[in-house]
């Protein structure tokens, strides 16, 4: 068994929110709450980077197909759709312009 099988892969989720969050605080609150009512765990999911309506959320490689459908709806007051996945946070700044 190697390292990254026990400690998991991280995977990092570019979300367009429509309409923008008031607040970094009440929109990750939303997604832990999200996350919880859909049975995976919450400790893992992190809202990395809210500019505007794209947000950055990172993620056990695990929990991806499970967290990508619970991403492609409403959480709090927006409603969300994944744009990309990606291995490195660094494609995701460089693609939406989020440096």
């Amino acid at each position: 068994m190697t390292v990254k099988e026990k400690t998991g892969r991280k995977r990092y989720i570019a979300l367009r929110l429509t309409p923008p969050p008031h607040g970094r605080s009440e929109f990750a609150r939303a997604l832990q709450n999200a996350a919880n009512s859909r049975s995976i765990e919450s400790s893992s999911v992190k809202l990395l980077i809210l500019r505007g309506d794209i947000a950055v959320i990172s993620c056990n490689h695990r929990q991806l197909p499970g967290l990508r459908l619970l991403l492609n709806g409403d959480i709090g007051e927006s409603s969300s759709k994944t744009l990309r996945v990606s291995g490195t946070v660094r494609t995701l700044k460089e693609s939406f312009g989020l440096d």
